[in-house]
């Protein structure tokens, strides 16, 4: 992996969501110099991992609607939900990752969607109450490479709650994400675009192989995972 390899990997995947209509908006993809060394690959504007959006909590409307009203993610898709996909490099050398998947709060009217932009058909649905309302949360994959592992796992899945890092292995790439996403999220459209499906993933691994839960107490083994 590099950051110009792997700008160009995620540039090509949101072209393709885009013109087979699995996304209804994607972002420039772009890499930034963070200091001497240092880069990051994300979607172009904003301020892509600090400021008050990452430290709101979890899953509140409020949450997802300043998100899409900062255009911070890489794809919005045709329902409304957000993907985010950051990669850091130090030296060409994977440092960390944010890969998130936000669902949209609220089952949205498709057609309107496509008349409309996101933020305003959100914002429709917020001020007419909370009848379509979903009760879902953000789904996050992050590796920090100087994380400590005794505290705060190095690669791990978060969702509900900040405080829940799930252990993960290894750090989880475009292909095992996108897969992630898709296979169990979206199968229809899994089974629909075989560009989805045949997205490369790294190591012949499959996305939460060998995950230790909370506690460190239960290791499911690679192969038990390959068939679901």
């Amino acid at each position: 992996m590099t950051p110009t390899r792997t700008r160009a990997e995620i540039a090509g995947l949101l072209e393709l969501l885009q013109t087979s209509d699995v996304a209804h908006t994607v972002n420039e993809v772009v890499e930034l110099g963070l200091s001497r060394g240092d880069t990051r690959v994300t979607w172009a504007g904003g301020d892509q991992f600090s400021g008050e959006l990452f430290r709101n909590d979890s899953g509140s409307i409020d949450e997802y609607c300043d998100w899409v009203r900062a255009n911070a993610y890489s794809a919005a898709l045709f329902d409304g939900s957000l993907l985010q996909l950051t990669f850091d490099f130090s030296h060409n050398r994977l440092m960390g990752h944010r890969l998130c998947f936000i669902p949209c709060p609220f089952n949205l009217d498709q057609k309107l969607l496509q008349e409309t932009s996101l933020l305003e058909v959100v914002d429709l649905y917020r001020d007419n109450g909370y009848e379509d309302l979903r009760l879902v949360s953000p789904m996050r994959f992050d590796y920090g490479r100087t994380f400590d592992p005794d505290t705060h796992p190095r690669s791990h899945f978060t969702f509900q709650s900040h405080n829940c890092r799930i252990p993960v292995s290894t750090p989880v790439l475009l292909g095992n994400f996108i897969e992630f996403v898709f296979r169990f999220f979206y199968p229809i459209y899994w089974m629909l675009h075989s560009f989805i499906r045949e997205w490369p993933t790294k190591d012949g691994s499959t996305l939460l192989s060998d995950v230790e839960f909370a506690g460190w107490f239960l290791s499911v083994p690679r192969k038990s995972l390959r068939h679901l």
